[in-house]
C-alpha cells in the first residue's frame, strides 16, 4: 500500500492564542474608535442645538429692543427698565421696557401695539424654583381677550419704572431652554454703562447680550457631560435712532 501524507500545516495551541490576542487587541482598538466617533458626534449634535437656541434667544431680544420707546417728556413719561443680572429671583426682571410689537394671540383684537416687554430667567432649580434655566419673554398688552383693560399695562407716566420692578405680567412665553447664566448691559450714546435696577435717563445706544447655554437633552446627565457642551454666546445690539 502507498501511505499519503497530507502537507497540510496545522497550528499549534500557543499559535491560535497568540492570534486571537491580536484579534481581541484589534477588536478593543476598533470599538474605541468607535466611541470616540459616537461621542464626537454626539457633542456636535449638541453644539448644533445649543447654537439655534442661542439664535432664538438673539433673534428675539435684537427684535424688541430695536422696537423699543422711550419719552422723558414730564407727564408722558415711558421709562426703560435696567434689571439685575443677580438673577437668582425671576421676580424681578433683566430687562423691562415698552415696544411697539403684535401683542400676544391671547389679547383684544383691537388692542394697542404698544406693549411692556419683560425679560426673566431663573438660573438654578433651588428650593420652590419654577421654570429653572429657562429664559421667559413677558408680553404686557392693554387689553386682555375680553377688551378689559388690563390694570398692569401702568408704564405711561410713570418715571420710575415701578411697573417693571415687579411680578407684575402678561402672556408669559418659555422661550430658551438650558440657560445657566444670562446678563444685559446697557450702553448710552458716550459708552458708559447704565445703572442696574434704576430707569435709563434715555434709551440705550446699545444692549450687549450674553448668555450660556448647555443641551437640555443633557439636564440629568452628571455635571462634567453637561458641561462639556457649555456654549457662551454674546451679542451687541444698537436700538433705534438715538
Amino acid at each position: 500500500m502507498i501511505e499519503v501524507r497530507s502537507g497540510t500545516r496545522r497550528f499549534t495551541l500557543v499559535e491560535l492564542l497568540c492570534a486571537m490576542a491580536v484579534l481581541l487587541i484589534l477588536m478593543a482598538v476598533l470599538f474605541q474608535f468607535l466611541g470616540s466617533a459616537d461621542r464626537a458626534w454626539r457633542v456636535s449634535e449638541a453644539g448644533a442645538g445649543v447654537h439655534q437656541s442661542a439664535q432664538i434667544l438673539f433673534d428675539i431680544v435684537t427684535r424688541d429692543l430695536q422696537s423699543a420707546v422711550f419719552s422723558d417728556e414730564p407727564g408722558r413719561q415711558i421709562p426703560f427698565y435696567v434689571g439685575s443680572n443677580a438673577g437668582a429671583d425671576e421676580l424681578i426682571p433683566y430687562l423691562g421696557f415698552v415696544a411697539t410689537t403684535d401683542p400676544p394671540p391671547d389679547s383684544n383684537e383691537d388692542s394697542k401695539r404698544l406693549v411692556e416687554v419683560h425679560y426673566k430667567c431663573r438660573r438654578t432649580s433651588g428650593t420652590a424654583a419654577q421654570y429653572p434655566y429657562w429664559f421667559r419673554r413677558s408680553i404686557v398688552p392693554d387689553k386682555n381677550a375680553a377688551g378689559v383693560l388690563n390694570p398692569n399695562w401702568d408704564f405711561f407716566g410713570n418715571p420710575t419704572g415701578g411697573p417693571f420692578a415687579d411680578a407684575s405680567c402678561g402672556t408669559v412665553e418659555q422661550v430658551v431652554y438650558g440657560v445657566t447664566s444670562l446678563a444685559f448691559v446697557c450702553y448710552d450714546r458716550g459708552g458708559n454703562t447704565l445703572a442696574n435696577t434704576a430707569c435709563a435717563s434715555a434709551l440705550p445706544a446699545a444692549v450687549r447680550v450674553t448668555v450660556t447655554l448647555f443641551d437640555p437633552a443633557l439636564m440629568d446627565a452628571p455635571e462634567p457631560a453637561r458641561a462639556a457642551t457649555y456654549r457662551t454666546f454674546s451679542k451687541l445690539i444698537f436700538l433705534g435712532r438715538q
